[in-house]
This record gives C-alpha cells, sequence and structure tokens, in this order.
C-alpha cells in the first residue's frame, strides 16, 4: 500500500514502505550515491533491511526507485537520493517522514553518520536542527555523528 503520490517540483513521485522486493534496487540506488568505499554490499544492506526494528520508505518515479531512507529504531542507516533527483525536496521529505516514524515510537532522539565532506548532507541535517554530537575517524575518513533531540508535546524537533 502506498502512502499517496506527491507533486515534488512539477514531478509526481509515490512514496511506499519498502519491502524485500526491493533490496536489489536500494543496493544499486546506494552505489550510485555513494564511493565504492562507502556503498553498502548487498549483505550489509539485507542485515540492516532484515532487522526487526528497521524501517525503510522510497520514492518512485514510474516504478523506479529513486530514493529511499533506511532506519533501524531511532538511527538512520542511510538516505539515497539519484542524482538526477537531487535538490527536489525528496531527500528532506524522506528525512521529515522517518523522523515523525520515529517520534512516534516514543524514542527522543534521532542518530545517522555522515561524512565530514559531504557538504549538501550537513547543510541538510543542520537546517532540520541536527547538531554535531562527536567526530570520529571510520575507514581514514573523517565523520560525523549527528543527534536531533525531539520535542515531547509541540512540534517535533527541538
Amino acid at each position: 500500500m502506498g502512502l499517496g503520490s506527491q507533486k515534488v517540483e512539477n514531478k509526481t513521485y509515490q512514496l511506499k514502505p519498502l519491502e524485500k522486493k526491493h533490496l536489489k534496487e536500494m543496493v544499486i540506488l546506494d552505489s550510485l550515491c555513494f564511493p565504492e568505499e562507502d556503498a553498502y554490499p548487498f549483505e550489509v544492506m539485507d542485515y540492516y533491511f532484515s532487522s526487526l526494528f528497521s524501517s525503510a520508505l522510497g520514492y518512485f518515479k514510474e516504478e523506479k526507485l529513486i530514493a529511499f531512507i533506511l532506519w533501524e529504531k531511532n538511527h538512520i542507516i542511510t538516505i539515497d537520493v539519484h542524482p538526477e533527483h537531487r535538490r527536489k525536496g525528496l531527500g528532506k521529505n524522506l528525512l521529515n517522514f522517518s523522523i515523525l516514524r520515529i517520534k512516534k515510537k516514543g524514542y527522543k532522539k534521532v542518530y545517522l553518520e555522515v561524512d565530514s565532506n559531504n557538504t549538501p548532507a550537513i547543510f541538510l541535517y543542520k537546517k532540520l536542527n541536527f547538531k554535531i554530537e562527536k567526530k570520529f575517524i571510520e575507514n581514514n575518513k573523517l565523520r560525523y555523528l549527528m543527534s536531533l533531540k525531539l520535542k515531547e508535546n509541540t512540534g517535533i524537533f527541538e
């Protein structure tokens, strides 16, 4: 069951929960979005996707997966937007949908990790009030653990 159509920059995209049958498309899209050393291999994507605590949403254009977000509990695992469909609000929408669902589960914070050189992603996360909580090195790259504090009663974010 889809979550409905959305018009983003005069284009219609279908937002749907992702299923196991979409896993191969997710891995292909992830390899388009990230350098080879950072993209998730099939086994890793399958591991996260198959967790009892994972959820995934995707945008489709003419039945083709063009953007998705995967999260486990209150941790965003990955958010991928096809290069030809970037800067149209899809990533922001996916983040907002996942944050709402995470909040409904009762979590007080949302976490994600990002490479320090991924300026567009960091800009988006900061715009949504994510804060750098910790800096660390992984695979010889500086990375950030970012978090977003969720409000309890009014609004979504603090």
